[in-house]
């Protein structure tokens, strides 16, 4: 019955996503951003031996930056941290503009569910809201956002901290971002009074800070710093390294890279990533396509060094190949599609002429479909559906 309620309470399932985002995460990388002190200060709730007023830490970057990757490192990381303390809740959102059921009042209601699910693990802790909302829930009606707000306030007072983690606020059209903000601003101000203390970390890019100044920070009287990403120098080249050895490993049998040339390689797309891992992906995947030497020193020579000019770039090398016809048609449907497109429905779609009357199943193109795309379609692990890098 449990299950059914969490379900009900939001279809916004917090835990995919994240496992998704998660599997991109390169050992050791990020680790420098869990030692700031801007970042220390905002967990342990002080500075020294002086409680620190502020309660929200926000990091804003270009697109690219490795924001999600370092939300998704903040949450296990938080996890870990308070894993034995039954009154500490850490839960999360992933905003995600392609997702239809992304409205204010599934947002709370995640965060609603996620609660609910580390309430009812405590031993210690009373289960009652639980009892209240198991039999408001065969009922089957939604709950508006009110009473969505209302229900977490109760049960985010059983706990003596909480830590909301909200991962692109710029992917939540204005109106949903203005109402998520004010309503975890209400919560913020409706529990400060009861002794749980919210903490609210969050990324975004940095037209959202109006925003955030507007509703959530509004007369809080606390100073807001925020932090501005830029991908580490340290964790590029540990991405880079981590992708010539997945490529060795793809290519058994393969003479090692030269050493001299792995060090330029390395050096160069450290040299011209912009702050961002989004260039240095597209750079390393364009030089590792190839398979001679001197096909990989000119492919490292004649390496865009701007996001644009390696788009562009990837885009000629998608026509002068074979499969250049089926890699634009899944790039269209990609990008035109009402909602995303799972695996299976993009094939069905590849596979269908304008005058077919039945789907024929025995000649569906395979799931390495995307691969002709050389990295600009990736297929979404939490959700099962494809889109663009």
């Amino acid at each position: 019955e449990i299950d059914e309620i969490l379900q009900w309470l939001s279809p916004i399932n917090h835990e995919t996503r994240h496992r998704h985002i998660r599997l991109k995460r390169i050992k050791d990388t990020g680790d420098w951003f869990l030692c700031t002190d801007q970042f220390k200060n905002w967990r342990d709730h002080r500075q020294g031996d002086e409680v620190v007023k502020n309660n929200i830490l926000g990091v804003y970057g270009i697109p690219g930056a490795g924001k999600s990757v370092l939300c998704s490192m903040v949450i296990d990381h938080m996890i870990s941290a308070f894993a034995n303390q039954e009154d500490v809740c850490v839960t999360w959102l992933y905003c995600d503009y392609r997702n239809a059921n992304q409205t204010p009042a599934n947002m709370v209601g995640s965060l609603l569910r996620q609660a609910v699910i580390r309430l009812s693990m405590s031993s210690t802790l009373s289960h009652e809201v639980i009892h209240s909302l198991l039999e408001k829930g065969r009922e089957k009606k939604p709950l508006d956002l009110n009473q969505t707000l209302k229900y977490l306030t109760q049960i985010l007072k059983q706990f003596s901290r909480s830590y909301f983690c909200i991962n692109a606020l710029e992917e939540c059209t204005d109106e949903d971002r203005r109402v998520l903000l004010q309503s975890l601003k209400g919560l913020t101000d409706d529990l400060s009074s009861t002794g749980c203390y919210i903490r609210i970390f969050f990324t975004g890019r940095d037209h959202v800070d109006e925003n955030v100044n507007r509703y959530l920070i509004a007369d809080s009287g606390a100073p807001f710093n925020p932090i501005h990403l830029e991908a580490n120098p340290s964790d590029i080249e540990k991405y880079v390294l981590h992708e010539i050895e997945v490529d060795s490993q793809r290519k058994i049998g393969d003479v090692p890279m030269d050493i001299d040339f792995k060090e330029e390689l390395v050096s160069k797309i450290v040299a011209s990533s912009k702050g961002m891992f989004l260039l240095p992906a597209l750079q390393i995947h364009a030089v590792l396509e190839h398979t001679k030497f001197k096909d990989r020193q000119e492919a490292l020579k004649t390496m865009p060094e701007e996001l644009n000019g390696a788009f562009k770039a990837t885009i000629d090398r998608i026509h002068r190949r074979e499969t250049s016809e089926r890699a634009m048609k899944i790039l269209q449907w990609v990008f035109f599609a009402k909602r995303p497109l799972t695996v299976e429905e993009l094939q069905h779609a590849l596979s269908v002429q304008p005058t077919d009357i039945d789907l024929d199943r025995q000649h569906l193109l395979k799931e390495e479909i995307l691969e002709c795309c050389l990295g600009l379609v990736i297929v979404d692990e939490g959700t099962s559906t494809v889109r663009l890098v």
